[in-house]
């Protein structure tokens, strides 16, 4: 049981018009708003996952030449074995 707010109480009405023929059910209507809310979450998220992408995309290689190539044997060959 959730205390139905001004916002809930608004959220319920616009689903109500959205879907009208659960106007009379606000159990459904709230399962509804949350199916919504959550689809409108991994839009999200997946808008978030891509512009990281394209961020990391966009520096790849942003370094290539900044040091040697042999870097990592010289590193290694100063260690004692």
């Amino acid at each position: 049981m959730i205390t139905e707010s001004d916002e809930i109480a608004r959220a319920l009405s616009a689903a109500a018009k959205l879907w009208p023929d659960l106007a009379n059910d606000r159990a459904a209507l709230l399962r509804k708003i949350l199916e919504s809310g959550v689809n409108e979450l991994d839009r999200q998220l997946e808008a978030r996952r891509e512009e990281r992408r394209t961020a990391v995309a966009k520096s790849a290689g942003a370094f290539n030449g900044t040091w040697p190539k042999d870097i990592r044997s010289e590193l290694r060959d100063e260690w004692p074995n």
